[in-house]
């Protein structure tokens, strides 16, 4: 079943820190009322139980026991596992209530959300485009810098950002771990599992209300009216 997160962050009344998991702004109350925590010898990161600050001193250790059965990539936990086997599946459960976009993690869709919400505080010096994170602002600069820190070591190919590096190392390795749910042909990036499933969909159209252009997905027509392009909005 579809997972809806609706949880916004919270902000420390003490401190003013903000956090997105309940869990982590509970723990971080405890340490201003002065609980005591397990602390990791390598990170100095803090721990409520004994159990769980050695189920993360592993990660030091590079001790991987949960090994994915698709392509060989090892994690530490368990549910990390679970999260990378959607790569594979294509699995999307948490879905954004206010366009119905899935995504796999539900940090992907608290990122989404902010779309929405039309935060976007971080301004670019150069073109005054906003942002709804600093990181997206750092990532939109090097398009003016032209700035391209990330290098492949097969061939030095450089790349604006890492995400399109390991795209462009799969054309190395061979990997192909996108999958089409309905024809299982493997492609390098979710990108372009979208857009081959189009083939799958020419009969199928999405119509625009306030102008009647037509898309062959779901997708482009969210975009097309997120740009409000159409003369007539619903």
């Amino acid at each position: 079943m579809a997972l809806v997160v609706r949880d916004k962050p919270v902000q420390c009344p003490q401190c003013g820190k903000c956090f997105i998991k309940q869990e982590n702004f509970e723990m971080h109350l405890r340490l201003h009322a002065g609980e005591e925590f397990y602390s990791c010898t390598e990170c100095e990161k803090l721990f409520s139980s004994k159990a769980a600050c050695e189920r993360h001193i592993k990660a030091h250790t590079s001790e991987r026991p949960h090994g994915c059965p698709q392509c060989g990539k090892r994690f530490l936990y368990n549910g990390c596992l679970i999260k990378h086997m959607r790569v594979h599946t294509g699995e999307k459960p948490y879905i954004c209530p206010d366009c119905g976009k899935g995504f796999a993690q539900s940090s992907s869709l608290n990122c989404h959300r902010r779309l929405h919400e039309d935060e976007k505080p971080y301004i670019c010096p150069e073109c005054g485009k906003s942002f709804p994170y600093n990181g997206c602002l750092v990532k939109h600069l090097r398009t003016h810098t032209g700035e391209k820190p990330y290098a492949c070591t097969e061939c030095g190919k450089c790349f604006a950002q890492t995400s399109t590096l390991n795209c462009h190392k799969r054309t190395h390795t061979g990997e192909r771990p996108y999958i089409c749910p309905q024809c299982g042909k493997g492609f390098t990036s979710q990108s372009h599992v979208v857009r081959h499933q189009a083939i799958h969909n020419v009969n199928r159209s999405f119509l625009c209300n306030g102008c009647g252009k037509e898309f062959s997905q779901r997708s482009y027509l969210l975009k097309h009216q997120k740009r409000m392009t159409c003369s007539q909005m619903l």
